[in-house]
């Protein structure tokens, strides 16, 4: 029996999902499909009874492209579901609807959307929208570079 297998025998998975929980991760560029491919074929691999929900980036450009392209958003859209691929701005929206709402004093400190070369601001602020996630109370983050051994193989992709 492989090693991996024997770790999912010491703890059944449960028999459902708590209401309105999920699991989500943030694909932040193009690069990152694969990975957001791997993590829906490795909890589907540990039978999880949570959704995967997965929030693209549809915020920030890389020079006049988006950061995510309509090809990539069509591949995705077909593994996971077009209702578990939910765009960024969707949270951005309830922020700045909130601030609209809130008298000013009341807001107290905001995330700065400065534009940084390496995008490590937009990318840290977009996790951090994760949290805000409308119409879940618990949400658990899984970060795409997270999956490694087995199914980390370049092989993988031509199976999924």
């Amino acid at each position: 029996m492989p090693r991996h297998e024997a770790m999912l025998k010491l703890r059944p998975p449960p028999a459902s999902c708590a209401s309105n929980s999920t699991f989500v991760s943030l694909l932040s560029n193009e690069s990152w499909v694969p990975g957001a491919l791997c993590l829906l074929k490795a909890m589907a691999a540990v039978r999880s009874r949570c959704p995967l929900l997965l929030v693209v980036d549809d915020v920030t450009t890389r020079g006049s492209q988006r950061a995510i392209p309509e090809s990539a958003l069509t591949t995705l859209r077909s593994a996971f579901g077009s209702g578990s691929v939910m765009p960024l701005s969707r949270m951005s929206e309830r922020i700045s609807q909130h601030e609209a709402r809130a008298p000013a004093a009341a807001l107290g400190r905001r995330l700065k959307q400065e534009a940084h070369p390496s995008g490590w601001v937009q990318n840290t602020h977009g996790k951090l929208l994760l949290f805000a996630l409308p119409g879940f109370r618990r949400a658990a983050f899984l970060d795409l570079d997270m999956v490694r051994h087995p199914f980390e193989s370049g092989s993988l992709s031509h199976r999924l």
